[in-house]
C-alpha cells in the first residue's frame, strides 16, 4: 500500500517512515501541506497521514485544496493539538484522529483495518454511502461525554455525528462485532466500575445515576451479568475509606 507521511517535524516524519516500511507499506514523506500536494500529483497514494499544524500550508487548508480537486484518497489526522475541530474534519471524510506521541502498533492495527474494510467493499461491492467519515473512537469519547445523560442512545449519537443510524449501525458493524447499543452499554459498565475503585461513590443509587441509568435495580443486574459480582457489597467494600462527611459540613452547604 502506498502511504503519503505529511509532517513538519523531520525526526517524527522519518521514524513513521521507516515503522510504515517496516511493515510492508510504501512510504513516502512530506515537509508540509503544499510538498504533499506536489507528491500527489507524481503519485497515487492510497492513505495521508496528515499532521495539522504545519508552515506554508497546514493540515485544514491541505484538506480543503484536496477536496477542491475531488481526490478521495483516505485521510488520518496526526496531532499534537490538544482540541482540534473534530467534527470540521470527520465531515470531510477524515477517519481518524491520533494524538501525539503516537501507538505505532494501534496505528499499524487500524491502517490493516482501513485496507481489509477497502478490499472487502471491494468484494461484496457495498454501496459508497455507506462509507462515512467517522472514527469509532468518536463514538467512545461522544458516550464517555454524555455518559450520565439518560438520553444517550443510538438516535443520540447518530443524530450528533449527522449521519442516519442505518449508517452508523453498517460502519460499526464493519470495524466491530458489537452494536453501537452494546458500546454503549459496554462503556457505562466499565465507567461505573472505575467510579467503584477510586471510591468516589456511596451508593447504587448514584452510581447509577452517573452513567445515565435511572432504575438502579435493573443497572445493578446488568453490573452482577457482566462482572460476576454484587454491585451494592462491592460499593460499600470500596467506600468505607471515604471520608465522612460532618455536621458542620453538612451545614455550610
Amino acid at each position: 500500500m502506498n502511504i503519503l507521511v505529511i509532517d513538519d517535524n523531520y525526526d517524527f516524519r522519518t521514524t513513521l517512515i521507516e515503522y510504515l516500511q517496516g511493515r510492508g507499506h510504501v512510504t513516502d514523506g512530506a515537509s508540509n501541506g503544499n510538498h504533499g500536494l506536489q507528491k500527489m500529483r507524481e503519485k497515487k497514494y492510497d492513505l495521508i497521514l496528515l499532521d495539522l499544524d504545519m508552515p506554508i500550508m497546514d493540515g485544514r487548508e491541505t484538506i480543503r485544496k484536496l477536496e477542491k480537486s475531488q481526490n478521495n484518497t483516505s485521510i488520518i489526522v496526526i496531532t499534537g493539538i490538544k482540541k482540534p475541530e473534530k467534527y470540521f474534519y470527520y465531515e470531510k471524510g477524515i477517519l481518524s484522529f491520533e494524538k501525539k506521541p503516537l501507538d505505532l502498533i494501534e496505528l499499524d492495527l487500524k491502517i490493516k483495518n482501513i485496507f481489509d474494510f477497502r478490499k472487502k467493499r471491494a468484494v461484496n461491492q457495498i454501496p459508497e454511502e455507506t462509507i462515512i467519515a467517522l472514527d469509532i473512537n468518536s463514538i467512545y469519547d461522544l458516550i464517555l461525554d454524555n455518559i450520565s445523560d439518560e438520553n444517550l442512545n443510538v438516535d443520540f449519537i447518530a443524530e450528533e455525528l449527522f449521519v442516519s443510524k442505518k449508517i452508523l449501525y453498517e460502519r460499526v458493524s464493519e470495524i466491530l462485532t458489537i452494536s453501537v447499543h452494546d458500546m454503549i452499554k459496554n462503556v457505562r459498565l466499565l465507567y461505573a466500575r472505575q467510579l467503584i475503585e477510586k471510591r468516589e461513590i456511596r451508593s447504587s443509587k448514584e452510581l447509577s445515576s452517573k452513567v445515565g441509568y435511572k432504575d438502579s435495580g435493573y443497572f445493578k443486574k446488568l453490573y452482577t451479568k457482566a462482572f460476576g459480582e454484587d454491585m451494592t457489597k462491592k460499593i460499600k467494600r470500596r467506600s468505607y475509606k471515604l471520608k465522612p462527611i460532618s455536621r458542620f459540613e453538612k451545614r455550610q452547604n
